[in-house]
């Protein structure tokens, strides 16, 4: 639902290249899959934070995860879940790439937090924290983030 309203946003502001967006159930994520993969080389499934059966299919089907983490999400027992999903996922997935990454406010986290963060992503089995750290709407962070994750 996002995803498809800043898809019309951007379109409606002209910018180039358009991307298709398009709002899947569950049930019908992986066949849909197998004709976007025909057509599109890059497709990026927004899911829900929550434990659904989008979320785990979208899991399964993926090459890469990329998670958001503030430092105040650190916390092992509200996050034990997500870490056992991601985890549950490698399995049916070997290959997933599993790429967290750290989104703050407009100030640099302090050496603590990043600490923090460190050893959270290392409950995620071969989970890696991305170098780029997303500060606030910054359009200079977002494509430091693309780069990242395309030319990994």
């Amino acid at each position: 639902a996002a995803s498809c309203a800043w898809c019309s946003e951007m379109a409606a502001a002209g910018v180039t290249p358009r991307v298709a967006a398009r709002a899947i159930s569950g049930r019908a994520l992986l066949p849909e899959l197998e004709l976007l993969r025909s057509r599109y080389n890059d497709i990026v499934i927004d899911t829900e934070g929550r434990d659904t059966t989008a979320s785990r299919a979208a899991l399964i089907a993926a090459r890469l995860v990329v998670v958001p983490v503030t430092p105040q999400q650190v916390d092992l027992g509200s996050q034990y879940q997500l870490i056992a999903r991601l985890n549950a996922a490698r399995m049916f997935n070997p290959g997933l790439r599993v790429l967290f990454v750290l989104v703050g406010a407009d100030d640099t986290p302090s050496d603590e937090e990043r600490a923090a963060v460190r050893a959270y992503v290392a409950r995620v089995m071969s989970a890696t924290l991305a170098s780029t750290i997303i500060r606030g709407a910054a359009p200079a962070d977002m494509d430091a983030l693309y780069r990242e994750v395309f030319n990994h």
